[in-house]
C-alpha cells in the first residue's frame, strides 16, 4: 500500500517531536519558545560546516536556558 511509508514517517516525526518536548520540559524550557528559537536561528547558521554550534541549541545548554526558560 502506498501510504505505509508515509505512516511510518508520521510516527517517526511524531516521536521525535514528543521526545524533544519532554526533554525541554525536563530542563525547565518553554517548548513553544524553544521551537520558535530553533526555527528562527538555525536556518541562518552554517550548521553543515560547524556542527559543534548545534550544542548551543540543545535543551540543556546555558544559551537556551537563558532565553527559553519557563517563568513561574
Amino acid at each position: 500500500m502506498w501510504c505505509a511509508p508515509f505512516g511510518a514517517l508520521f510516527f517517526y516525526i511524531s516521536g521525535l517531536r514528543l521526545s524533544l518536548a519532554e526533554t525541554a520540559k525536563a530542563n525547565g524550557i518553554d517548548f513553544y519558545e524553544y521551537i520558535k528559537k530553533l526555527f528562527l536561528d538555525l536556518p541562518n547558521m552554517d550548521i553543515h560546516q560547524n556542527t559543534a554550534a548545534l550544542n548551543q541549541y540543545l535543551p540543556w545548554s546555558k544559551k537556551i536556558k537563558d532565553t527559553c526558560s519557563v517563568t513561574a
